[in-house]
């Protein structure tokens, strides 16, 4: 279980809850399957992962799995934030891309059936 005395740079507790912020507005009616300070899960109604928001060492990672599926749906925008198949990767709070995550998730749900 991670901590508030885990994080690694405190300006990471920021970032985090930011993020979170936008996933759980975007996926208010999913389910949430872990949600402690460092790591949130969400899965579909099916049970199927959806997205994950965690902290690493020096940044946090968005982990979107439909994107694993379907590469399109990742907004261009995103693409310099993109270090995986299924991973974007953060490391300030004040980076103006982060709202650009709720386009990934709106576009990740149109999908949601098919992944």
């Amino acid at each position: 279980m991670t901590g508030l005395n885990d994080f690694t740079d405190e300006g990471l507790m920021f970032l985090w809850a930011k993020l979170v912020d936008i996933v759980k507005y975007e996926t208010a009616d999913l389910v949430t399957t872990d949600d402690e300070w460092g790591r949130l899960r969400i899965t579909t109604k099916s049970g199927r992962p959806f997205v994950c928001v965690q902290v690493m060492q020096r940044h946090v990672s968005v982990f979107s799995l439909p994107m694993g599926y379907h590469p399109d749906i990742l907004p261009v925008s995103l693409r310099d934030r993109k270090s995986g198949r299924v991973t974007l990767k953060f490391v300030g709070e004040r980076d103006p891309l982060i709202e650009k995550v709720a386009k990934l998730l709106q576009n990740s749900r149109t999908i949601i059936d098919d992944y």
